[in-house]
């Protein structure tokens, strides 16, 4: 039980990694380097007590990868996360498809106060 207990958990640290990971591309403009995205990320958590930046960065590169790795292999599903220039590259993008779908719905929400 206790296995299962500390799996739930790292899978939702993980969704709100990969959340953060879309707010830092949305705010970034859909599209930027990885650098840029892990630099967001880190500063909008940074908090006492937070994780240090470099184990958080090397969760998210983690995160990243196993997200766009899951969205290659799952047939007839959308992607979240896109390389618009290549395997290896280190630009980091929104699938066109989430990010459509992502600015539509914040659009729909209405300004955040």
């Amino acid at each position: 039980m206790a296995h299962a207990r500390r799996k739930a958990s790292r899978n939702t640290d993980a969704n709100l990694l990969l959340a953060e990971i879309v707010e830092a591309l949305l705010f970034l403009g859909g599209q930027a380097h990885r650098d840029q995205v892990i630099a967001r990320v880190i500063a909008v958590r940074a908090a006492p007590g937070g994780a240090p930046a470099e184990a958080l960065k090397a969760h998210i590169l983690v995160a990243f990868d196993h997200q766009y790795t899951l969205d290659r292999s799952l047939r007839g599903r959308p992607p979240l996360f896109d390389l618009p220039f290549g395997q290896g590259s280190h630009r980091w993008a929104l699938a066109r498809e989430a990010e459509t779908f992502l600015r539509r719905g914040r659009e729909a929400r209405g300004p955040v106060s």
